[in-house]
């Protein structure tokens, strides 16, 4: 490209620079020194009040034409400064839009060039990862130096072969607990990729479970426990409520004289569990049927 120079004139900026703005400054501020001093201490009073506005009008029209002469000079020395930034912002336009035009195509150049290395290095990836059974993904090791043109392609493959050696390492590290949480395990190092994570959350599920079964085996315990002193004391409920209705029948029991009949008798010996109210009507089954009962002799 060719150069193209830009130069002002020094000439032009030299009574510029040299430019002094007179005005009676010196004179000014010994008059107000002297006139206002008082005012900066005044205490007004109310007899005074009258006199006080006066003088404020007149101490804020000297200030106000103080103010319109600074704004005056200033006008008439910015002019021809407006003139030249005017012009030279007419340049630089010029020089904006190309670079705007050049900055963006470039860098549409660079951003493709960098997806076409970031998909290389997930190619790469997925091809030396497949051991890994999806437990390690690319986007958890990508490294944003990868898209720096600085940064080789070799490099960036040494960087994804380490970091599925590690991967594949803590895998088999899981592996050899061979625990029964070895799923719960493996999601947490696909989540976190941090060994000692995965570890310490096989040693609270193991303690979990630990603390589980241990509560589920005193409730066993105790349900056994209830069950056979349930069976217990139906047993001796039972035993003594027999002896009652034995006693209590006894004296009714009919004669085997009287009660026989042609057909032949069958002798039955069974054991019943019921509650007082079954066994009344049990007792009054029996009669009610003539049928002979008694206890069963031990042994």
């Amino acid at each position: 490209m060719e150069q193209i120079t830009f130069q002002v004139d020094e000439k032009a900026l030299a009574p510029i620079r040299g430019l002094v703005i007179g005005a009676n400054f010196e004179e000014t501020k010994a008059a107000l020194d002297k006139k206002l001093e008082s005012y900066k201490t005044l205490v007004v009073t109310e007899t005074g009040v009258s006199d006080a506005k006066a003088d404020l009008a007149h101490i804020r029209k000297i200030k106000s034409k103080l103010d319109e002469a600074r704004i005056a000079v200033k006008k008439a020395y910015t002019e021809p400064l407006a003139v030249f930034e005017a012009k030279c912002r007419e340049l630089t336009d010029i020089c904006t839009v190309c670079i705007e035009n050049i900055d963006g195509q470039v860098k549409r150049f660079e951003n493709e060039q960098k997806q076409k290395k970031i998909s290389a290095l997930s190619a790469f990836f997925e091809d030396n990862a497949k051991s890994l059974d999806g437990l390690l993904d690319f986007e958890s090791i990508r490294n944003p130096r990868w898209e720096n043109k600085t940064y080789s392609i070799e490099d960036a493959q040494k960087d994804i072969l380490r970091e599925i050696g590690i991967a594949s390492a803590a895998i088999g590290a899981i592996a050899a607990l061979h625990s029964e949480f070895e799923t719960e395990l493996l999601a947490t190092y696909r989540n976190t990729r941090d060994l000692a994570a995965v570890m310490q959350k096989n040693e609270h599920l193991t303690e979990i479970k630990k603390i589980n079964e241990r509560r589920k085996q005193e409730a066993e315990n105790r349900n056994a426990e209830k069950e056979r002193q349930e069976a217990e004391y139906i047993a001796q409920f039972t035993e003594k409520r027999v002896q009652e209705v034995r006693a209590e029948t006894a004296a009714s029991v009919i004669p085997a004289a009287e009660t026989a009949s042609e057909a032949p008798l069958h002798v039955i010996d069974f054991r019943v569990w019921v509650n007082d109210g079954q066994m009344a009507s049990l007792r009054d089954f029996l009669k009610s049927n003539n049928i002979r009962y008694g206890r069963v002799p031990l042994g």
